[in-house]
């Protein structure tokens, strides 16, 4: 079960360990920044923001029906308890680099993003305290995930997976730069 109390120490571990291994794009200037975001946005959270919920847990394309105004999901094998905007900020997450890698589809995600929200009931926007929590603990899993990737010495990753775990990292660590900065997404 996913709760706010275990969003916050999974995106502080990851700040830590992303702190730690060489990385000099991951300042800590910057990790003390998001952690300061992190522990603000969790004093913005409502406690009925943070009642568990059935969650899918594995939105994805592959999953999701969309005809341009109606989404209907399929595969609920891998759905668990725990908070809604966990569920909501991975795949808003995983649709924003889509789309920002794939200029030409760009509305066609964008309109995704928008239906998608609509159609999950969500009446808040993208800088909802909640929803940004879990959007920035995604960031941090993912960029963590793509640096042990490409570090590692003994798994050969092909040139054309090496280009798009770059573009997905620079995406992450861009977004997250942004939100502290800027404190939207």
């Amino acid at each position: 079960m996913i709760s706010l109390d275990s969003i916050i120490d999974y995106s502080e571990e990851r700040i830590k360990l992303l702190s730690s291994v060489e990385n000099p794009c991951f300042s800590s200037k910057l990790a003390a920044s998001i952690s300061s975001m992190i522990h603000k946005l969790a004093g913005d959270i409502k406690p009925l923001d943070s009642e568990i919920a059935m969650q899918h847990n594995y939105y994805s394309l592959v999953n999701i029906l969309y005809d341009g105004q109606k989404i209907a999901v399929l595969d609920y094998t891998s759905s668990e308890t725990g908070l809604i905007y966990n569920d909501l900020a991975r795949f808003w997450g995983g649709l924003d680099c889509i789309k920002n890698s794939s200029w030409q589809r760009k509305h066609i995600f964008e309109n995704l993003q928008k239906v998608f929200l609509a159609e999950y009931g969500a009446e808040f926007e993208v800088d909802y305290p909640p929803f940004l929590l879990c959007r920035i603990k995604y960031a941090l899993a993912n960029i963590l995930s793509v640096h042990r990737v490409i570090r590692q010495k003994n798994r050969p990753v092909r040139l054309s997976d090496r280009y798009w775990y770059s573009k997905f990292y620079k995406y992450q660590l861009s977004w997250l730069k942004n939100v502290v900065e800027y404190g939207v997404s």
